[in-house]
């Protein structure tokens, strides 16, 4: 008995461990689009940020990095008080700091929000990329090489080109948790058999 305890306790923690820790805030609403936005404390260059983003879901949504397409967007983004990556990249060898950029969901770059003075380029050598990052100290949009750390804004919509095959933390631990109630019956029809040998 003590045993069953023990393995039930067991496989339960996993399958919390699986799940997504509640978030403190949820992720707000843009009525004219009906996307979702939250600040995600990723800690992570922009690379990993949007690989990372792409793993996330709300309420069934899959997530990206932000791409902000209308001054409504812009306004629910920056309710969020989060210094953060964006969605937006610019293309490599871009000789302007204003050239180039796009969407990482292929939305025309048409709608912009950059601090004053932005983008200044400050990605100068060879092989360096500029990011965009919302920053509240400026006032606005800003270009950042790639490389450098921060949050995530996740904006979490419907797209079907958005579906990802990879399970997402929470998946792994249902995952986990049906792997381990089969393997805890597996043992118990083994133990049966051998007790009534």
């Amino acid at each position: 008995m003590k045993r069953t305890i023990v393995i039930a306790s067991f496989l339960l923690s996993i399958l919390f461990l699986g799940m997504p820790a509640a978030s403190e805030a949820q992720p707000v609403q843009n009525p004219e689009n009906g996307h979702y936005y939250e600040c995600v404390p990723c800690g992570r260059n922009w690379y990993e940020a949007d690989i990372y983003a792409s793993t996330l879901t709300f309420e069934g949504l899959r997530g990206h990095l932000a791409t902000i397409t209308s001054p409504q967007e812009n306004e629910t983004v920056l309710s969020l008080q989060c210094d953060a990556w964006l969605g937006g990249i610019q293309s490599e060898g871009a000789i302007e700091p204003d050239e180039d950029w796009q969407w990482i969901t292929g939305e025309p770059f048409a709608f912009t929000a950059w601090a004053p003075g932005e983008p200044n380029g400050d990605c100068v050598e060879p092989g360096c990329q500029n990011c965009l990052e919302v920053s509240l100290g400026l006032g606005g949009w800003n270009d950042l090489p790639c490389v450098e750390a921060r949050n995530c804004i996740v904006e979490y919509e419907e797209s079907l080109a958005q579906v990802s095959p990879i399970p997402t933390l929470s998946e792994w631990g249902m995952i986990a948790a049906a792997a381990g109630f089969a393997l805890i019956g597996m043992f118990y029809a083994i133990r049966r058999r051998r007790l009534s040998a």
